[in-house]
């Protein structure tokens, strides 16, 4: 884990030089110079039952989290954002897909990131990620700042916006998941 060490050293020098105008551009310009070798990574287990992905977090601070997601084939996760963290994701493995939402919550836009590359998920950015192989896995590294403090789920059609606790995936909760729920209304 020495580059992830590295990502981890170099976000605490710049975030205490920056403060609060530490953003998803210094951390994007961070990861971008540092390989991730997947040999590099402790994989989580296989994912099970009906969870689309498995998740192990690596670091967790108040300034930064780190998590590695393995995805089954063609596993998604639900309409999601992070709150007030941003995100940046990097695939180590396979292809992961995306779908970017309004605050209607239609679609406006959607890509494809191959392994190695990454894509960023600004704060309170809806969207979901899946795994469109019906045959591979793909192993992806999130890195939220500050780190995850709960996530907003999005079920429409089930007339719902769920708040979860941090270190809780983008699925279906278990009730003790569960730090706020409210009824969803489209703007």
């Amino acid at each position: 884990m020495k580059s992830i060490q590295n990502i981890i050293e170099r976000v605490n020098i710049r975030y205490h030089e920056l403060g609060d105008n530490f953003n998803i551009n210094q951390l994007r310009s961070i990861i971008r110079d540092q390989e991730t070798p997947i040999e590099e990574i402790e994989l989580p287990y296989n994912p099970v039952g009906i969870t689309p992905y498995s998740r192990k977090i690596l670091i967790n601070n108040d300034i930064l989290e780190i998590a590695v997601l393995r995805w089954k084939p063609n596993g998604q996760s639900l309409v999601h954002d992070y709150g007030d963290s941003y995100g940046i994701v990097r695939v180590l493995s396979g292809h992961l897909n995306f779908s970017v939402y309004d605050q209607s919550l239609n679609e406006i836009a959607q890509g494809s990131v191959p392994a190695i590359d990454t894509f960023d998920l600004p704060e309170k950015l809806i969207h979901k990620m899946y795994n469109p192989s019906s045959y591979d896995e793909t192993v992806s590294l999130h890195f939220y700042c500050p780190k995850l403090n709960g996530i907003n789920l999005y079920l429409p059609d089930e007339n719902r916006k769920i708040r979860l606790k941090g270190g809780i995936g983008a699925w279906y909760p278990q009730p003790d998941d569960i730090s706020l729920e409210k009824p969803f209304s489209v703007k």
